[in-house]
């Protein structure tokens, strides 16, 4: 962080704080989805396949839009576009805030979809074509430990508002357009990105692209820095790497030219592992995992999903200041290794969990159990997974046993809805849980099992999201925002990041099925295997980039593909076209 203060300007200032909002209405949106859809279910009456939609459909439209943004980027440059995604943020925080039906509900999460497949797409690449070489990996970090703190931010909100009847989950949503219209208004005091200006001059000829460039590193470098010599460098390495074109044009050119393609695999394939190996899985399903792991209830889990946050955000600031020094493939393996450690902690604590459950024993009053295929789970673990089971029992407070005269039975749910059900008959049902007699202590239980060992999987969460903030969420973003040439770098980031929200979808709308499909710990031992495989992945295909101006960095993937040294190479290859 020495470096960043050496280089420090009022303007780069604004540029990490103005820059990175862009993460933190990213995070914002993916945190709140976890605490505000609990009451939008009950609030609409959705069922569980609704609720999946009315999450999917955002991560849909941030997958798909960005396969256009390239080509949006190289007409209306990179500063117009980060307007356009906080404005389309702040109107979709609103139509959300005010939705009236279902219908309301999803244009506002396919609004938003929309924003973050900007943000995330050229957010880092603003940030990261903006920076001097020594800080641009501190301040791109930035961008990511922003994601982080708007999903803390989306925790603490949720927590303040949870119990505000009604409209409680409006305002969660709605406090969201706050940070985008200050990125708006702080938009409109930074220079467009230095290198987008130059290219647009190599281009159009504009002699006035050539001003504002020069007049922006004049703002975004400190006083005594050899601005000209920095921007006649920038001219002379633009032209020699070309300038951008129309998205299929450019993509063509990435397929021919080979060091481009290895660099686009490379940078693709980061972005699939840090999905695949399930962080947005337990940030969006945090809350419900730690229900899984013996915490029934609602704010108490809410409660271990914020702090479980808040540990991770703190975490992140660590990469700030070992990016630039380390160096991003020794962090990023590093992370990937204890990421894969993690996982195995949680594979384990769930094992052991589903191992050492309550046995459930207790037998209803009711000739309806014979019929009832969830009478014969008698794994109080077992039943909770279940989607159609409960586990109706009394709670046994601080002593040995839990769960007391325990049950699993059938889910009534033509007379009761999520998240408040009852069973279809016996001590648990409407009737009993609702008369004025019904007995003290009793729960019905349809997402947890209660267990002392529920610690376990709290430190393993931890130790998972501890490895994963350090390098694996901040590398993959950094990393793509610098491995490819001017002409090829939006239309290449763009593809890349839809191959983030891609994976993303995927992982986040199947982890409930193979939870039911094979447990807990299959589905994080699953997770665990990919973790391995993107170390051995980062090992060999990996090249260090830290120090190396971004003009230069092609260079690195001119190498023959094998194992790569943790030094820089700039030796371009006689292999680098086909």
């Amino acid at each position: 962080m020495g470096k960043f203060w050496s280089h420090f300007t009022p303007k780069l200032g604004l540029l990490m704080f103005i820059g990175t909002l862009g993460g933190f209405l990213f995070g914002y949106d993916t945190g709140i989805v976890s605490g505000a859809m609990i009451f939008v279910a009950e609030e609409f009456n959705l069922s569980h396949g609704m609720h999946e939609v009315v999450v999917s459909i955002t991560l849909l439209s941030a997958a798909l839009l960005p396969l256009s943004v390239g080509g949006m980027s190289h007409y209306c440059g990179r500063k117009t576009l980060l307007v356009i995604s906080a404005t389309l943020f702040s109107i979709s925080s609103c139509v959300i805030a005010l939705a009236a039906n279902v219908t309301m509900l999803l244009v506002g999460r396919l609004i938003v979809g929309c924003a973050i497949g900007i943000l995330s797409t050229i957010g880092p690449i603003f940030i990261s074509e903006c920076s001097p070489t020594s800080v641009r990996g501190t301040l791109v970090t930035c961008y990511n430990f922003s994601i982080i703190l708007g999903q803390f931010c989306a925790y603490v909100v949720a927590l303040i508002f949870a119990n505000v009847e009604n409209t409680g989950w409006r305002f969660m949503f709605g406090l969201g357009a706050v940070p985008a219209i200050v990125q708006i208004l702080g938009l409109a005091f930074l220079p467009e990105s230095p290198r987008y200006l130059i290219s647009h001059w190599i281009s159009e000829g504009e002699v006035s692209s050539e001003l504002e460039a020069f007049e922006a590193l004049v703002q975004l470098r400190p006083e005594g820095y050899d601005v000209k010599a920095e921007c006649d460098q920038l001219k002379i390495s633009l032209r020699q790497q070309g300038i951008e074109k129309g998205i299929f044009e450019t993509f063509g050119a990435i397929v021919r030219v080979k060091h481009v393609r290895r660099a686009l695999f490379v940078g693709c394939s980061m972005q699939m592992f840090q999905q695949i190996v399930g962080i947005n899985t337990v940030m969006y399903y945090c809350a419900s995992i730690v229900e899984m792991a013996g915490v029934p209830d609602k704010q108490h889990a809410l409660f271990y999903a914020a702090l479980i946050t808040a540990i991770y955000g703190l975490v992140g600031t660590i990469s700030l200041f070992l990016v630039d020094s380390l160096g991003r493939r020794k962090l990023l393996f590093i992370s990937a290794t204890g990421t894969f450690v993690g996982l195995v902690m949680l594979v384990i604590s769930f094992a052991l969990i589903s191992r050492n459950a309550p046995q459930l024993n207790f037998t209803e009053k009711s000739l309806e159990q014979e019929s009832d295929s969830c009478a014969t789970i008698l794994n109080c673990n077992n039943c909770a997974l279940d989607s159609a089971c409960g586990v109706c029992y009394l709670d046994g407070g601080s002593s040995d046993t839990l769960v007391k005269m325990g049950s699993c039975i059938e889910i009534d749910d033509e007379t009761s809805e999520y998240p408040d059900y009852f069973s279809t008959y016996g001590r648990c049902d409407k009737n009993h849980m609702t008369s004025e007699n019904s007995t003290s202590g009793l729960t019905f239980s349809t997402d947890a099992c209660p267990s002392k060992l529920a610690p376990l999987i709290i430190i393993s969460l931890i130790a998972y999201l501890l490895f994963f903030a350090v390098g694996y969420g901040p590398v993959p973003w950094l990393y793509n925002s610098e491995i490819y040439p001017q002409w090829a770098r939006s239309t290449a980031v763009s593809l890349a990041t839809t191959t983030n929200w891609t994976f993303n979808l995927l992982i986040s709308v199947s982890f409930l099925s193979l939870v039911d499909a094979i447990s807990q710990a299959g589905t994080f031992a699953c997770y665990s295997v990919f973790a391995l495989l993107s170390v051995l992945f980062f090992f060999y295909f990996m090249p260090e980039t830290k120090n190396t101006p971004l003009e230069q960095i092609e260079h690195l993937f001119g190498l023959q593909y094998e194992h790569f040294s943790d030094q820089n190479t700039l030796e371009t290859s006689s292999a680098d076209n086909e």
